[in-house]
């Protein structure tokens, strides 16, 4: 009976043991997992940073100048005095609003240079928004045009640069959720 105890013991021991270590090349699978999904994880949270500091950010600041301009183009439309008696700051605002536009034009065709272009094509739609814009500005500058019509120039200029600007942030936030999205992860894989 003795030596029947001590058979059943060893067939347990040899279990146990094959059980623990069963477990602890479960738990260094497990561990890998998380490393190598920690990894993923890390890469596609620094590749969402650099969207945001080598895209965004810079396309961002560029049209802060452009709301900065549309704001001042929709007071100048809303003054009651003539246009004439604001020949200076048209050509101001002429200056800066083509300036605006070239530094938008240049951040997005950075964007498009980018490793996070992909096929998009970040200033389309840019240039003839540039053209529209520059072409009512001559029309606003031209002092033989009638008021009303140098008026309406104004008033589309600061529409036209509210547009714009609405256009460009919508593909930015678009593009940035789905940088977002493919961050955000759970760990289905580990027991």
């Amino acid at each position: 009976m003795l030596a029947f105890a001590a058979i059943v013991n060893l067939i347990f021991t040899c279990i146990n043991y094959r059980h623990s270590k069963n477990v602890a090349i479960d738990a260094k699978d497990n561990r890998d997992k998380i490393l190598a999904l920690d990894a993923r994880h890390k890469k596609r949270v620094i590749r969402l940073e650099e969207f945001r500091t080598l895209v965004r950010d810079p396309v961002r600041s560029t049209l802060s100048d452009i709301q900065r301009l549309a704001k001042s183009f929709a007071a100048l439309a809303n003054t009651h005095i003539p246009l004439d008696e604001h020949r200076d700051d048209l050509r101001r605002l002429n200056s800066e609003t083509a300036s605006a536009l070239g530094s938008v034009y240049d951040s997005l065709a950075d964007a498009n240079n980018s490793q996070f272009a992909d096929g998009t094509d970040w200033a389309d739609g840019i240039e003839d928004a540039q053209d529209h814009i520059l072409a009512q500005l001559n029309t606003a500058l031209d002092e033989k045009k009638p008021q009303i019509k140098r008026l309406s120039a104004v008033s589309i200029i600061a529409k036209e640069m509210h547009t714009l600007r609405s256009n460009v942030n919508s593909r930015l936030e678009t593009a940035l959720h789905t940088f977002a999205d493919d961050v955000e992860f759970v760990r289905t894989d580990v027991k």
